[in-house]
């Protein structure tokens, strides 16, 4: 432990800790990027919530009529998940590769 003149404890530095001069700066476009990519993610799973909330209400209050065919909306609910997936995927890519060209 180091002690200054006064006999005061000093805190050891940590030398892995940088000062926040040396510390490695995001590009704001790279965070607008990353905040953009995660707010598309989430709406995505949002769309697909809301499609199999539909489909369960449907399941299972009997609701089936003229309106919608349980197997039309289990089928909806797996596209949509299937696309939200698929979308999500292609999203991080695209995010990923425009990181790598702005840095």
């Amino acid at each position: 432990m180091n002690l200054s003149e006064d006999g005061i404890p000093e805190a050891s530095p940590n030398p892995e800790s940088k000062p926040k001069s040396e510390s490695k700066k995001r590009p704001f476009k790279v965070e607008v990027l990353e905040k953009i990519s995660t707010l598309m993610a989430a709406a995505f799973g949002f769309v697909a919530a809301f499609a199999w909330n539909e489909t369960f209400k449907t399941l299972l209050l009997g609701q089936v009529g003229d309106e919608a065919r349980p197997i039309v909306l289990v089928g909806y609910a797996l596209f949509v998940t299937l696309l939200a997936v698929i979308l999500t995927i292609v999203l991080a890519r695209a995010v990923g590769r425009a990181k790598k060209a702005l840095q």
